[in-house]
């Protein structure tokens, strides 16, 4: 699963509000958001606002929606609650109800709307109502500024964050459990977020470390890297994307620049980065929310989709409308590359023997070698250097797929008939033959991750050239006696490679009036309704084998098709079943 960022929009302006004071989801259509003197209902689709509450007095945090009792709650003067109904046309007359103790949040636990306060007590709306005077006792030996909420075997934690950021407390039921000391000697704590009770924590040296919170595990944890496109931020926000990844949001007030990223938890590395001229002192980020990330800048707020890669396309539905690609403001950066292209070696052999030596991994080589001799149009020796590669990057995957669909003709003849090849048992849909074709099924060969190949396809693969490869992978899987060309190939990576193509140009396949587009997907959708059709079929064969087995008493052994279609004209075919 991969998060990509798309382009970011002004989602709505803060000036006259004196500030922002939070976001939260209302559902899957609407977000709440708090400024410091006013509150609004926001669809997200359409960036449009539903209603709008002012109060002078000012908000203390982010307002809620309460959908148990149908009202709106917020905190005013630190400790004053007050609940509306949204046909409510202003909020001060609305009755201020007076707490004892500082509240720190309002939020909704196991459906409840239900008051956080700075002292660790957390108790229902509701009953915080009814006891008003009633002082709420101390549960946390100093104040709170952050609260999170995690389930350990199934029991909802809260854990605080100290108002100086030195302590975390953790609290089950109203009682203290843990205490960590949450200081790390020479660097200041930047940010903290939770991802599924994995505590993670920015630094002021720009480091990540991750925490497996409930296990005896010492703070802060695993390094998983330093983030080197934060350099120079002073203040960063953080919070969680999925189960596996977080946003950030940094600013350098320095140079006016802000910079947001996507860090991948599992792949410890930055996913994506994007650049937005900001001065912004506190940057804040929130969500995600209706598939959107919020960032808070210089009195705006702005809103990137959030496409997600490796999934099914339904995901995608709807992110056309949230771009907009006239927004002065933005800068966009990829991630630059680390590895330094070299020119094609005289000895292919022997330079990659010695960066072998050098502690190298196979995908960084393919970053050194293969562009060099895909620049000078040595197939002969990419062919060789893959046969000789388990592992090739992501990018250079792709750079390799645009090569064999969009190369000349002659860089790929390599004294191989086409006709003996494949004209035979080609269908007539596939458009690449021959040579062209044996190196794409080389390339094809290779493992891939699809978090990391995604926005490498959509950088080198062009939407026509997507439709090309999409074309001929789905003739080949059409047609079985042609699939494999080595006994490395796996099928599953022609449906996966179809699948990373179509996320990556998902939007241009939507709004496209091409009727080639067209073409190639309703042969994509043939294919896909035989392949259906045939396994219908043979499904009707399983209870006769199974009987003929059973009758006979033979003991059936499991075996792997070295081909997934194999001739039964072959004399030696039922060898092949027994290898």
């Amino acid at each position: 699963m991969s998060e990509e960022l798309g382009n970011l929009f002004e989602f709505c302006t803060t000036q006259n509000q004196n500030g922002l004071q939070g976001i939260e989801q209302i559902d899957d259509e609407f977000i709440l958001v708090t400024f410091n003197k006013s509150v609004t209902k926001f669809k997200v689709i359409d960036q449009r606002p539903i209603c709008s509450w002012n109060l002078n007095e000012g908000f203390s945090c982010a307002a809620v929606y309460d959908e148990k009792n149908s009202v709106y709650i917020a905190v005013t003067k630190s400790n004053k609650i007050l609940s509306w109904e949204e046909s409510a046309t202003s909020l001060e007359k609305i009755k201020k109800n007076t707490v004892q103790s500082p509240i720190l949040k309002v939020c909704i636990i196991n459906g409840n709307a239900s008051i956080v306060f700075q002292n660790g007590a957390i108790m229902s709306v509701e009953d915080a109502l009814s006891n008003k005077k009633l002082k709420v006792p101390d549960v946390l030996p100093g104040k709170a500024s952050r609260v999170f909420f995690e389930k350990d075997k199934l029991k909802e934690i809260a854990v605080f964050i100290s108002s100086d950021c030195s302590k975390c407390w953790t609290v089950d039921d109203g009682i203290p459990i843990r205490e960590i000391d949450t200081r790390r000697k020479g660097f200041q704590l930047l940010d903290v977020s939770f991802v599924e009770n994995l505590m993670v924590t920015l630094w002021s040296d720009k480091q990540i470390f991750m925490l497996d919170f409930f296990n005896s595990e010492e703070f802060p944890g695993k390094c998983l890297g330093k983030i080197q496109s934060l350099n120079g931020c002073s203040k960063v926000s953080m919070t969680p994307m999925t189960t596996r990844s977080v946003a950030l949001f940094g600013t350098n007030l320095t140079d006016s620049a802000g910079v947001i990223g996507v860090f991948n938890l599992n792949f410890k590395a930055i996913q994506v980065t994007r650049k937005i001229k900001s001065k912004e002192s506190s940057p804040l980020v929130f969500g995600p929310f209706s598939s959107n990330l919020f960032i808070f800048s210089e009195s705006q707020i702005f809103a990137a989709p959030i496409n997600s890669g490796g999934t099914q396309l339904s995901a995608l539905l709807g992110t056309s409308n949230c771009v907009d690609n006239t927004v002065e403001v933005l800068e966009w950066e990829d991630t630059p590359s680390e590895v330094t292209q070299l020119s094609v070696p005289q000895n292919l052999e022997a330079t990659f023997s010695e960066l072998l030596s050098q502690g190298l991994p196979e995908n960084k080589i393919s970053d050194i070698l293969l562009p060099a001799l895909m620049e000078k149009k040595d197939v002969a020796s990419i062919t060789h250097l893959l046969q000789s590669m388990k592992k090739v990057s992501e990018a250079v995957l792709a750079k390799l797929v645009s090569y064999c669909l969009r190369g000349e003709d002659q860089d790929f003849s390599d004294g191989h008939s086409d006709v003996d090849d494949c004209s035979a048992s080609l269908p007539p849909e596939s458009p690449l033959m021959g040579g062209r074709k044996r190196l794409l099924h080389l390339v094809l060969s290779k493992p891939f991750s699809a978090i990391k190949l995604l926005p490498e396809a959509r950088r080198y693969i062009s939407p026509p050239d997507a439709m090309l490869f999409i074309q001929h992978t789905a003739a080949q899987l059409c047609d079985g006696s042609d699939l494999v060309t080595d006994s490395e190939f796996i099928m599953n990576q022609m449906v996966q490679w179809i699948s990373v193509l179509l996320d990556a140009h998902y939007q241009y396949c939507l709004l496209t009036c091409d009727q080639q587009v067209t073409t190639v997907l309703n042969f994509v959708l043939a294919v896909i309704d035989m392949q259906i059709a045939h396994t219908k079929e043979l499904g009707k064969l399983r209870p006769l084998i199974e009987h003929v087995v059973k009758k006979f008493e033979c003991e059936s052994k499991p075996f792997i098709f070295k081909k997934s279609v194999f001739p039964m004209t072959d004399p030696n075919w039922m060898n092949i079943v027994n290898k």
